[in-house]
């Protein structure tokens, strides 16, 4: 399932990102009410792609090496090694996305219109 739905997810969440953050008639308003979805799913997405990887080196591994699996075999330790990276990978970018301080700072434009105009009111 995570197979077809990791594809599936990344090409809209491409689509909607390209049409919000990129098509110039998108109100500043606009994109930063989407921008917190955006970036959920984009999380999303990129958990269920690193998960999508695990199993697949997995499966390859089980369906590679079988009972040999145990022996420590050079193939299954290589793999395991790129699992346990993989693994690290997504937890370093998960941490840097959950960071305020790794957060683009607001272009002058964004910062002299206020995004939502909620300091004009």
């Amino acid at each position: 399932a995570a197979q077809s739905t990791a594809p599936l997810g990344l090409s809209s969440q491409w689509l909607v990102g390209f049409s919000f953050f990129l098509f110039p008639g998108a109100s500043f308003s606009l994109r930063s009410r989407y921008r917190p979805q955006h970036v959920f799913f984009g999380a999303a997405i990129f958990l269920l792609s690193v998960g999508t990887a695990l199993l697949g080196l997995k499966e390859a591994l089980l369906f590679e090496l079988g009972a040999k699996y145990s022996a420590f075999e050079p193939e299954g330790v290589l793999a395991n090694v790129l699992g346990l990276l993989l693994a690290a990978f997504g937890a370093v970018v998960l941490y840097i996305l959950t960071r305020a301080d790794w957060k683009r700072p607001l272009q002058a434009e964004e910062q002299a219109l206020s995004m939502d105009f909620k300091t004009l009111t």
